[in-house]
């Protein structure tokens, strides 16, 4: 493994990357893959529509990811998420926000 520096902090990556994709966070202390953080990264963009479009606030959003998450509030932070875990944030604000669209109608998106 070696020590890097990216936009999230320091962080250990296997030195036979890209072959070997794994990446060590130093700050949730945890390995994951490629496709692990492709998919947080999906994860969020879906969880940041929610805010940023300005269907609930960005507080009550927090609040809804930790019931996903099954964790407290201060806990919640899709980066601390598994593949699973990243499908599910998807599907429920997904779900969320065709909920509300029917209920309010639709919203312009905000850039994101």
């Amino acid at each position: 493994m070696e020590k890097k520096s990216g936009q999230f902090g320091e962080y250990y990556r296997c030195v036979n990357y890209p072959e070997c994709d794994i990446i060590y966070n130093i700050i949730y202390k945890q390995y994951s893959t490629q496709e692990e953080r492709d998919a947080r990264k999906k994860a969020h963009k879906h969880f940041d529509a929610i805010w940023k479009d300005g269907w609930m606030s960005r507080r009550n959003a927090y609040r809804l990811l930790s019931g996903i998450m099954r964790v407290k509030k201060e806990y919640a932070h899709i980066g601390l998420c598994n593949k699973a875990q990243c499908e599910e944030i998807i599907r429920v604000c997904d779900r969320k926000i065709k909920r509300m669209e029917r209920k309010y109608g639709v919203k312009e998106k905000a850039q994101v």
